[in-house]
């Protein structure tokens, strides 16, 4: 069961493969709304996270996590 209807419309969209939000510069679609505002940090050159290690930066939490 779903608590609000915006959960059972996220999670309908992983059946459909709806992506109705699409990146204005490179036209990359996204099923979620919150996963398009993270994708566009690649286009402005954002990378908040940074390896300790090596100072590397990253974009993405998951990239950081794999280096």
């Amino acid at each position: 069961h779903f608590a609000q209807k915006m959960g059972l419309v996220q999670h309908q969209r992983l059946h459909t493969g709806e992506k109705p939000f699409a990146c204005t510069v490179c036209s990359r679609k996204f099923a979620r709304k919150v996963c398009l505002t993270r994708h566009k940090a690649v286009h402005m050159d954002e990378k908040p996270y940074s390896c300790t290690v090596c100072g590397h930066r990253f974009a993405y939490k998951s990239n950081l996590q794999t280096h």
